[in-house]
């Protein structure tokens, strides 16, 4: 199995994406089972911690679940979405809102794992009615 597409990030952050990107498409189906921690581990020439790792992360995206002996599956439901209200204070407009994947800086700035989803909400000063 190839690290990534580009070959960039730690390892754990490229294995992470490997499967993100199969569960995504569809080529892992919900209740389907991931390689064996070993046999990954093996298939991209890392330590198990380091795909324990990416494991975990994945697990916090709700993209898979682990059952102990039965392994790793992909989870049976996309995450739970989450809507916020956000109070618009006066004079100031929202106007954007994307999800996007946290890069290493902005993940130690919030004290979360590298690659997790994070919104990102664009304020702008309203114009003047």
């Amino acid at each position: 199995m190839p690290r990534s597409e580009d070959g960039h990030g730690p390892p754990y952050l490229q294995i992470a994406e490997h499967f993100r990107t199969l569960i995504h498409s569809g080529a892992l189906a919900p209740g389907a089972r991931l390689p064996t921690l070993r046999d990954i581990a093996v298939s991209f020439s890392v330590a198990r911690p380091t795909v324990d790792k990416a494991i975990r992360l994945l697990r916090s995206e709700g993209l898979v679940t682990t059952a102990g002996r039965a392994g790793t599956v992909v989870a049976s439901e996309e995450p739970a979405t989450m809507v916020i209200a956000v109070q618009e204070p006066l004079g100031v407009e929202v106007t954007s809102a994307t999800v996007t994947r946290a890069s290493e800086t902005v993940a130690g700035d919030l004290g979360i794992q590298p690659g997790s989803a994070v919104v990102v909400i664009r304020l702008d000063r309203a114009a003047p009615d």
